[in-house]
């Protein structure tokens, strides 16, 4: 999350530092909007592929080791159907 973070952090900052410091330069509002919508729209589109992301594939965001034992890990990824027949 951190890096992810940085990441957005470092990209908005890039995109604000040229609008503030090239804002005399740019000659009408074409120049402008794109600039001022990517501020707008660049983190809500980072939110939403993140939710996605948390959603769809919450299962990875967790090892092995934080779990009890295998057998919730495995419940958890819903490969326990699987691995039910095999005798260890």
């Amino acid at each position: 999350m951190g890096i992810i973070g940085l990441f957005v952090s470092l990209i908005y900052g890039f995109a604000c530092l040229v609008l503030s410091t090239s804002i005399s330069n740019l000659k009408g509002a074409a120049e402008r909007v794109p600039l001022i919508w990517f501020i707008i729209i660049f983190p809500i589109i980072i939110l939403l592929v993140f939710l996605f992301l948390v959603t769809k594939h919450h299962a990875k965001l967790y090892s092995p080791s934080d779990y009890g034992n295998a057998e919730t890990f495995l419940k958890t990824l819903g490969g326990a159907k699987k691995f039910e027949s095999v005798e260890v």
